[in-house]
């Protein structure tokens, strides 16, 4: 039916736009603030500066990344 196909098409894009809003919240707020935390602490409170500034989010966002995967790994390998 034409109809079920549109109302089909219409989900999968409402879901997508949701998936990406999430992903983007989880790299913008979550792995943003623990990269930051944790560059802040390491630096010495140098590094980054104010997000007014210039500066690479992106590499606070990875920063913030391997620090989740490390605590992640961590713990997998404790509980073996």
């Amino acid at each position: 039916m034409p109809i079920e196909d549109l109302a089909g098409g219409l989900f999968r894009i409402i879901g997508k736009i949701v998936a990406y809003v999430v992903v983007q919240l989880i790299l913008e707020i979550l792995l943003y603030a623990i990269g930051w935390v944790t560059l802040k602490a390491f630096t010495l409170g140098k590094y980054p500066p104010n997000r007014e500034s210039k500066h690479s989010e992106g590499f606070v966002q990875f920063v913030g990344f391997l620090i989740i995967v490390s605590i992640f790994l961590t713990l997998v390998i404790i509980n073996k």
